[in-house]
């Protein structure tokens, strides 16, 4: 009976150690050795009228870093202490740029598309998270800074020193003359200030937004070059190159081209020698090739570009010429 008792005894035991683990101790999170809200600063009419951009710069420190990191561990409020309650809540940032899973110097913000009104205090918090036993003690401050949506660019640039100064990391880079947040700058700005890049592009690379090839190209008017094609439509002369180009391999446009440099030299040429001038049998050349692109032979920016060039030799024969002599 003894032993059979005995027996009993040591199942129990054996059941309960097994069972020890669903009756674990809650998670643990002591209270900081720092901890101060650094800076609020509100921006108004950052992406519309009547809006309001609330930023917090933070600094929370542990001698031995928690296991969780910040955002798991601590959150932001803004509060109306003494009227409706809690305005919002947001998690701040661990980032691989912050050492210490995230505890030392950061930025959480809060954006409201039209401003609070408060009725009662508007108040700021840094407050562990409820959902840890015991919770640490947080931090209160209902001092905020009131700033205009175009201090924002130059005030995050120099929180972006601040902070890389203070971790340190790259966070901001002056390649190209201006100052812009590195590539691991602008996770972590964005991760902490959503829609940041929409509030300040210039922050970022490029301006980060890449526009639309198509929103800056005008729509190509095909007028001119309709009527420059179907001039010498069906008639012997563009019958003749369309055959001629096809037998020896060239593009219509450059053998018509070809054909009227050709003519236009020899024009030029005959005029000249008739004239023995040569301003005269140069502009008879330049003007042909004039024609002969308006009209639809050749390619006329090939022509014009020649004939521009050209320009050049008669205006020298023309002006420098007779008083080098």
């Amino acid at each position: 009976m003894r032993f059979a008792l005995r027996w009993w005894w040591l199942l129990g035991i054996l059941s309960l150690c097994q069972r020890s683990p669903a009756f674990a101790a809650p998670s643990l999170l002591a209270n900081p050795n720092v901890i101060s809200i650094e800076q609020v600063r509100r921006y108004t009419d950052v992406s519309a009228v009547g809006d309001a951009l609330f930023i917090v710069h933070y600094n929370l420190e542990y001698t031995v870093p928690p296991t969780e990191s910040i955002t798991e561990g601590w959150i932001g409020r803004v509060l109306d202490i003494g009227g409706t309650g809690q305005l919002a809540s947001v998690a701040p940032q661990a980032h691989q740029l912050i050492p210490a899973r995230g505890y030392d110097h950061g930025i959480y913000s809060f954006y409201f598309a039209t401003a609070p009104v408060a009725t009662g205090t508007l108040t700021i918090t840094l407050e562990g998270n409820p959902g840890l036993t015991p919770t640490p003690t947080g931090i209160t401050t209902a001092s905020i800074e009131n700033r205009t949506a175009s201090d924002l660019v130059s005030d995050m640039r120099l929180l972006g020193l601040h902070l890389g100064a203070v971790w340190p990391a790259d966070v901001i880079t002056f390649i190209g003359g201006v100052a812009r947040f590195t590539s691991a700058g602008e996770e972590y700005f964005l991760a902490a200030i959503p829609n940041l890049v929409q509030y300040a592009p210039t922050l970022f690379t490029l301006g980060f937004i890449q526009p639309s090839p198509e929103d800056h190209v005008d729509t190509p008017d095909p007028t001119y070059q309709t009527a420059r094609d179907s001039f010498w439509a069906g008639t012997p002369v563009r019958n003749f190159t369309i055959a001629w180009g096809a037998y020896i391999g060239l593009p219509r446009t450059i053998f018509e081209t070809i054909i009227v440099l050709i003519l236009a030299v020899v024009i030029g040429g005959l005029v000249y020698k008739k004239t023995q001038q040569q301003e005269i049998g140069l502009f008879v050349m330049i003007f042909f090739q004039f024609v002969a692109g308006a009209t639809g032979l050749g390619s006329w920016a090939l022509l014009y570009t020649v004939a521009f060039i050209a320009t050049f030799a008669l205006a020298y024969l023309m002006f420098f010429r007779p008083a080098a002599g």
